[in-house]
């Protein structure tokens, strides 16, 4: 099939499943199969989920959304984890004609849910979200799932645009309440890690990483979004501002919230444009994008915490890699909860490298490529010419488990397979 074919078939099953009630993230990452090669197949492991957990109604949907665009070639017998129903991408037509569509459709839904009566459900590849609300108040706004508290986004926080508390899917912090606030047994050290920041130690020649007393500061300009819905949507426009009050540069951020029963999930998504005139991003360790995790899950607290990345590399073994995604986990209030970064592939030096502390700091630095290797002939840095920008994309991914019972692998991938 030509590749153009393929990319409207992909385009128009996001489209329908959207407009049948299915969460953004099920119509991202359901095109995903679709856009496999020659000869894969489509579990349909979420129309079961979607009429065991949800509704026949929204199960019917999802049905009918995929029916349209797929040749159904063989069903195939159940497997000893549930009935698993599967349709072969080997061969696709194009059928939109309503009444073979419809009985494609009906067969798929009637199979997944006789099949699921009959053998059990299986776990489903991805999970319909759950309902976001995004309340904006005076500096801040206040993202909630399903009526309980997500995260805050604060616009100012030493000098610059944080989000704290962040909670889990276990509904506990994971990320560090100092200097925010007081928390029995936290470490006080380094002062500027504040739960989820952006910030970078040589921007212009300014350090805008420490929090120096009347240093640089990213100042909130205006929200351009505020929005909730199965996801939550926060963007906004700031001001990088040397301590003179100079504007070095700008950038607009955007912040989508999401979740499900067992996870939740913040995308970052930032463009910094050489508004003033040419800017110069150091080599530098100190950046970028960062989270402190919450004290128990340090790898230094000696309770089980650990790190790992995308390549098999563990604790400090992680620091000043190359890496698609590190995790980290460990347990709070006794149970074991896991803090992943994803890196976007269309993100600014992908593969990003990873300054990742066993004390707690966990942040990736595209930039800091001499720090990083300790070889001094290279050079990190990056020269903005007036007027351009660079766009660096992220996912902070929570989790219950370790690495693998969160699925984190599988997770990246569906994720890298979204279009930025």
């Amino acid at each position: 099939m030509p590749h153009w074919a393929n990319r409207w078939r992909c385009c128009w099953v996001r489209r329908d499943m959207v407009r049948r009630g299915c969460s953004r993230q099920v119509a991202d990452v359901c095109p995903v199969w679709l856009r496999s090669a020659t000869g894969r197949t489509i579990i349909a492991t979420d129309v079961q989920h979607c009429a065991m957990h949800h509704s026949l109604r929204l199960a019917w949907n999802l049905a009918q959304s995929v029916a349209p665009t797929l040749a159904l070639q063989e069903p195939l017998a159940a497997t000893p984890t549930g009935a698993t129903v599967m349709w072969s991408l080997s061969r696709f037509s194009m059928l939109h004609k309503s009444v073979v569509s419809g009985a494609f459709g009906l067969l798929c839904f009637g199979m997944a849910v006789l099949g699921g009566l009959v053998h059990g459900w299986p776990q489903p590849l991805c999970s319909f979200g759950a309902d976001l609300t995004a309340e904006q108040l005076e500096g801040k706004v206040v993202v909630k799932i399903d009526g309980k508290l997500m995260a805050e986004y604060l616009t100012s926080s030493g000098g610059k645009p944080v989000v704290w508390p962040i909670l889990g899917p276990t509904d506990k912090p994971v990320t560090r309440a100092f200097p925010l606030a007081e928390a029995p047994d936290e470490k006080k050290d380094h002062i500027h890690h504040r739960s989820l920041w952006f910030t970078h130690g040589s921007v212009g020649g300014v350090d805008f990483w420490s929090e120096k007393k009347d240093g640089a500061t990213i100042k909130h300009r205006q929200f351009v979004k505020v929005q909730g819905g199965k996801e939550a949507v926060i963007v906004t426009r700031n001001d990088w501002l040397a301590p003179d009050g100079t504007k070095v540069c700008e950038d607009q951020r955007s912040l989508t919230f999401g979740g499900d029963a067992d996870s939740r999930w913040i995308d970052f998504d930032i463009t910094i444009t050489a508004s003033e005139g040419p800017v110069k991003f150091g080599d530098t360790k100190e950046g970028t994008f960062a989270v402190r995790v919450a004290d128990s899950i340090r790898v230094e607290a000696k309770k089980g915490g650990k790190i790992i990345n995308s390549e098999g590399q563990v604790d400090a073994a992680a620091w000043g890699k190359q890496a698609a995604w590190v995790d980290y986990h460990g347990p709070i209030d006794g149970q074991t909860v896991g803090i992943a970064i994803f890196n976007h592939p269309t993100s600014f030096r992908f593969p990003t490298y990873w300054h990742v502390r066993t004390y707690g700091l966990f942040a990736a630095n595209p930039f800091g490529v001499r720090d990083f290797t300790g070889d001094k002939n290279k050079d990190g840095s990056n020269l903005l010419p007036k007027g351009e920008s660079i766009t660096l994309r992220y996912r902070v991914f929570l989790h219950k488990g370790d690495e693998k019972t969160g699925k984190v692998a599988e997770n990246y991938a569906a994720y890298a397979a979204q279009k930025k």
